[in-house]
């Protein structure tokens, strides 16, 4: 397991060997990694908008995908469950009855300055990629 860290983002990654991508490895590996950038995000007092999510095949071929969120965020259950999402859109694509994913990696950039926690209201629109978003 390596650290990524590019000006303006903060991300790990976790190399696997070669492995069938089930949703208890793809959660645990992801919500490991987010963990890690969540916890430094904070230490940091930063908080970030856009979550990118690379996924390795074998061949060294990699995808990415990334979503912006409307607020910056540093909790690691959030991080998570849009990595988890996006790993998933990024296997999906791949069009092969037989999957294999050799490394996961997530980063959060797009940072922002983050001294205190700001709680938020539950005022629509919800957004669908909040965790307990209804849509």
């Amino acid at each position: 397991m390596t650290t990524a860290r590019r000006a303006g983002s903060l991300g790990a990654q976790s190399a696997m060997g070669r492995c069938r991508p089930t949703p208890e490895l793809v959660r645990t590996i992801l919500g490991h990694l987010a963990e890690r950038v969540a916890g430094r995000l904070r230490a940091k007092a930063r908080a970030g908008r856009t979550i990118t999510v690379r996924v390795r095949f074998p061949g060294m071929r990699s995808v990415t995908r990334s979503h912006t969120l409307r607020a910056a965020v540093s909790a690691t259950l959030t991080i998570t469950e849009v990595a988890e999402q996006l790993a998933w859109q990024a296997i999906r694509d791949q069009r092969a009855a037989a999957v294999e994913i050799t490394l996961l990696a997530v980063s959060v950039s797009n940072l922002t300055l983050e001294r205190g926690v700001q709680l938020e209201l539950d005022l629509p629109p919800q957004d669908p990629w909040r965790p307990g978003s209804t849509e």
